[in-house]
């Protein structure tokens, strides 16, 4: 329901004129806004930047060749980076220092006579009721909470765009991906929420680089490529595709392999059912250039990243439904005699 309620709130605000400025008159969003603290990190606390000074701008004292005293000098100097750090490095260290706080902050509402309430609510809300505890609002200063930390990271996600769009805030690149960490990081766990959202992370920089290469001289062309050639041979050879499921569903059977039956026996049914659905090339028309070739633009590369997410989360759910790090890693097995004593 809050997806909902969100895309709805989305829509509405599109169409808001006073959220419609930009560099041209079609921009519809919020931008070139000046960025917080920038002056400071490449001019530093003494230089005025400004109008009538000798520096009208940060990226001035950046290119200057006179010796500034800004934390982008020394950040520079410790990393031995020669230039000055860029203006990422600031907004690294803010995010890294936020997730600190919050971490902390977290973890003493987890402990404190409040988390408590919250598990207990969480496991069931009649006995958690029954106890005396406010169900409702408790749940709704639990959401408070959430919604604290969520506008936060909004600010830091909009810091590092320098600007802010109603499309980048679709269901497919904010709640998926972060619904996506939570499940395989693993619920109720600080660490495991963590380790999730690296591991998205660094997948969509992976994807966004093979978005990208496009031409040989740039880095992960031939995994681009042969990701195009697998995407091709899953769309174009339905059939091929199931015969490859249909030995997999054989070797499964005779080594008694379960999971390896379950997996190969629905891709068989699900790639019959397309490659009969699609009855030959008229489905793939549309997806097709003038040549009649089946190709993935930066767009459809896009989608395999999603597609990728979309069948981790899937996997995790089936073998591992508590995550890479479960609130409760194991319980202890109850020892023999344990029910006479």
């Amino acid at each position: 329901m809050t997806i909902s309620l969100g895309e709805i709130l989305r829509l509405l605000l599109s169409a808001e004129p006073l959220l419609r400025t930009g560099p041209t008159a079609s921009a519809i969003g919020l931008g070139s806004y000046p960025l917080p603290l920038k002056d400071w990190w490449f001019c530093g606390s003494q230089v005025e930047v400004g109008p009538g000074s000798s520096f009208t701008s940060a990226n001035e004292c950046r290119s200057s060749e006179i010796p500034l005293d800004s934390p982008s000098i020394w950040i520079s100097d410790i990393l031995n980076m020669g230039d000055p750090a860029p203006y990422s490095v600031l907004l690294a260290l803010i995010c890294i220092t936020s997730v600190i706080i919050v971490w902390l902050l977290l973890n003493r509402v987890l402990t404190s006579p409040w988390g408590r309430i919250l598990k207990s609510i969480r496991e069931d809300e009649d006995v958690a009721q029954h106890h005396g505890h406010d169900v409702l609002r408790n749940k709704a200063a639990s959401l408070a909470l959430g919604a604290a930390i969520a506008g936060l990271a909004g600010i830091l996600w909009a810091w590092k765009l320098t600007g802010i769009g109603p499309s980048f805030m679709s269901p497919s690149s904010t709640t998926f991906l972060v619904w996506a960490a939570f499940i395989i990081g693993g619920a109720a766990n600080n660490r495991g929420m963590v380790i999730g959202a690296m591991i998205i992370i660094l997948m969509e920089s992976v994807f966004n680089v093979l978005v990208v290469a496009s031409s040989p001289d740039l880095p992960l062309y031939d995994t681009a490529n042969q990701v195009d050639k697998v995407f091709i041979w899953l769309v174009s050879e339905q059939w091929e595709v199931t015969k490859f499921c249909l030995a997999l569903l054989t070797i499964g059977l005779v080594f008694r392999l379960g999971k390896l039956v379950e997996f190969a026996f629905w891709g068989t049914i699900v790639f019959a059912f397309t490659a009969w659905m699609m009855n030959g090339e008229r489905a793939l028309q549309s997806a097709t250039n003038y040549a009649g070739e089946i190709t993935i633009s930066g767009a459809g590369m896009a989608y395999v990243k999603l597609l990728l997410i979309g069948s981790l989360m899937l996997f995790s759910l089936k073998y591992n439904p508590k995550g890479l790090l479960p609130e409760v890693p194991h319980r202890p097995t109850r020892p023999n005699g344990g029910e006479d004593a």
